[in-house]
């Protein structure tokens, strides 16, 4: 602060003419990085969405004949090639057991849950001995983590178990849950009395539970084998290549927590085009 807060401070007050502004080691860098966000703002970049009559989206950014493009779309004039087209089988790993972070990103995206909520949720599914500690940045599996995964996958005719501990240093191991009981089970295992949490589970508890066990039960199942298509598409001389899952010919640990999706396949021609949208967004 003395060093650079005090010099920063009196060319504030030179700037503003107001004498309680202050600089410091957390005002200056915040303040830089609002002001880099500020310009990162001010530069745009084009994206050009086209929607091929057979249902594909591509996305042009920048496009250099964005005008022509336009035209010729208005006159009907404006066409697509789909080139190069080839097929190979590809492996998907797992995603790793949840990390604090990565839950509530999910939990928001596909529970609506706000980042406050899920936290008070994992507070009290952890101080219910339903989850390991939530407050984490290791995605390290224990023993005791590979063995629950196991005896569920087993039982539940899931497939082969692949244990993976996802080493990590940390004082602790991942979000997991602490018992090989989805929460179908835990859901009946409440409701018949054999296990009492310490807090009272609600509906979103019982979501959230959820997701942490079967984002925990895929890391230990096989990879999925999809089949990708990858080409080209051409329109007035812009191009883009395009990678497309397009099937699952092995579903693995995606039949429980379900990353991959397969889309319509297609073939090399000419397309007509059935819609345009162009955005700006910040670059």
């Amino acid at each position: 602060d003395r060093w650079l807060g005090f010099e920063l401070s009196r060319k504030l007050w030179d700037r503003f003419k107001i004498k309680t502004l202050s600089a410091g080691r957390v005002q200056t860098p915040v303040l830089g990085w609002i002001i880099e966000r500020y310009r990162e703002n001010k530069n745009k970049k084009t994206l050009l969405y086209i929607v091929l009559e057979n249902g594909l989206e591509v996305v042009f950014e920048n496009p250099s004949t964005l005008e022509l493009i336009l035209d010729k779309y208005k006159h009907g004039e404006l066409k697509a090639l789909v080139k190069d087209l080839r097929e190979e089988v590809t492996e998907v790993q797992p995603l790793p057991p949840y990390t604090t972070d990565s839950p509530l990103k999910d939990a928001f995206t596909q529970l609506g849950l706000p980042v406050t909520e899920v936290m008070k949720l994992a507070q009290d599914l952890f101080e219910s001995g339903l989850i390991t500690y939530h407050r984490t940045d290791a995605t390290t599996v224990s023993s005791v983590g590979l063995s629950v995964a196991k005896e569920y996958i087993e039982t539940m005719n899931l497939g082969v178990s692949t244990p993976r501990t996802y080493w990590k240093e940390g004082a602790h191991e991942c979000i997991r849950p602490v018992k090989p009981i989805d929460v179908n089970k835990l859901s009946q295992y409440i409701r018949i009395g054999l296990i009492k949490p310490s807090a009272k589970l609600t509906t979103s508890h019982l979501r959230l539970y959820d997701l942490i066990f079967r984002r925990f039960i895929a890391s230990q199942l096989p990879s999925a084998k999809v089949l990708v298509q990858r080409y080209k598409v051409v329109v007035n001389g812009l191009e883009v290549d395009v990678d497309k899952n397009v099937e699952i010919i092995e579903p693995g640990f995606n039949k429980v927590f379900s990353i991959i999706r397969a889309g319509r396949r297609v073939t090399e021609g000419e397309y007509n085009i059935k819609h345009i949208e162009v955005k700006k967004i910040p670059a």
